[in-house]
């Protein structure tokens, strides 16, 4: 294959489009997580007795938070550390309430992360 002057756009072009595809390509896992997902399935188990939320089985070296999603959509949530098991105590609820225990927040506005463990509690 020879060069030519008029091959260069085209060259060009091609090198354009394969910077993006491998870009795309790069962010795939990320956009395939979604919003609360990560790549990874949850292995740990959660419980709600009362005002006490537990969580076990969780990811020995991996920080863990918890997480809460009240009534009304509205999340908050907090860092726990490190550790397979963790009882954590919760405030009255106002309604149906999720909890639950994930990984390190990444992507925009930390919407993304691994769900360790996930538990659902009434009023």
């Amino acid at each position: 294959m020879h060069y030519s002057p008029s091959s260069a756009p085209r060259r060009r072009g091609c090198l354009v489009m394969l910077i993006l595809v491998l870009s795309l390509l790069g962010t795939m896992p990320a956009l395939a997580a979604g919003k609360g997902k990560g790549l990874r399935e949850p292995t740990g188990t959660c419980w709600v007795d009362g005002h006490v939320i537990y969580g076990e089985d969780l990811p020995p070296d991996e920080m863990t938070n918890f997480w809460i999603t009240d009534p009304d959509g509205s999340q908050h949530g907090f860092a726990l550390g490190t550790s397979t098991w963790w009882k954590i105590t919760v405030p009255d609820r106002e309604g149906p309430t999720t909890y639950q225990f994930i990984g390190v927040q990444k992507g925009k506005d930390g919407k993304i992360y691994d769900v360790f463990a996930t538990c659902h509690a009434d009023a």
